[in-house]
C-alpha cells in the first residue's frame, strides 16, 4: 500500500515537472514572438487543460456549499462590472 502511494506521488511530481517545463518553454516563445494564435498546442499544457475541464464539468457543489458561494460570486460579478464599466 505504501509503495503504491509513493509510486503515485512520484508520478504526480513528474507530471507537474513536465507541465512546469512546458510552461517555461511556452513563456520563452511568447517573450520573443507576436501573438498570432498560430503556434501549435503544447501537449503537456493541453493535456492538463483537458483534464481540468473534464474534472470541472463533473464537479457539482452541494446545495449547502452553493449558499456560501453565491454571495461571493455575486460580489465578484459586481466588482468586475464596476471595474469594467465604472
Amino acid at each position: 500500500m505504501i509503495a503504491h502511494a509513493v509510486q503515485e506521488e512520484v508520478r504526480a511530481r513528474l507530471r507537474r515537472a513536465e507541465q512546469e517545463h512546458a510552461i517555461d518553454d511556452l513563456l520563452a516563445v511568447k517573450r520573443v514572438s507576436p501573438e498570432l494564435g498560430l503556434s501549435p498546442q503544447i501537449a503537456p499544457i493541453q493535456a492538463f487543460v483537458e483534464r481540468e475541464l473534464e474534472r470541472l464539468e463533473h464537479l457539482k457543489p452541494a446545495r449547502t456549499d452553493r449558499r456560501e458561494i453565491e454571495p461571493l460570486l455575486s460580489d465578484l460579478f459586481r466588482t468586475v462590472l464596476a471595474e469594467t464599466w465604472g
